[in-house]
């Protein structure tokens, strides 16, 4: 019979490395759009109407950086979720063999 050995804590370490990278990205998209909103309060005009139209598209939900936020988050939870699940049919194996 064959088996699967999985190091569930490797899982959770990416898991964790994946939520770090999305908190950072989500802090330089808010200090850039604070940035942005100051450069408004002196900045008036086409040129800045223009920045500000393009930027407001970049931090939409449909925007490729929030469609990859998006699916990061998805895989850290995946990732978390999978190890739980190996987690438990680990502790169930283990059982199943003490109790032979």
């Amino acid at each position: 019979m064959s088996f699967i050995n999985v190091d569930h804590s490797k899982l959770e370490k990416t898991a964790g490395v994946i939520d770090d990278y999305v908190k950072n990205h989500k802090d330089n998209m808010n200090s850039a759009n604070n940035e942005i909103t100051t450069l408004g309060k002196t900045w008036k005009g086409i040129d800045y109407n223009e920045l500000k139209k393009r930027w407001d598209l970049a931090i939409s939900k449909e925007s490729t950086s929030q469609k990859m936020i998006s699916s990061l988050e998805n895989y850290s939870k995946f990732l978390r979720f999978a190890s739980n699940e190996y987690k438990k049919t680990q502790k169930n194996a283990i059982k199943r063999a003490n109790s032979i």
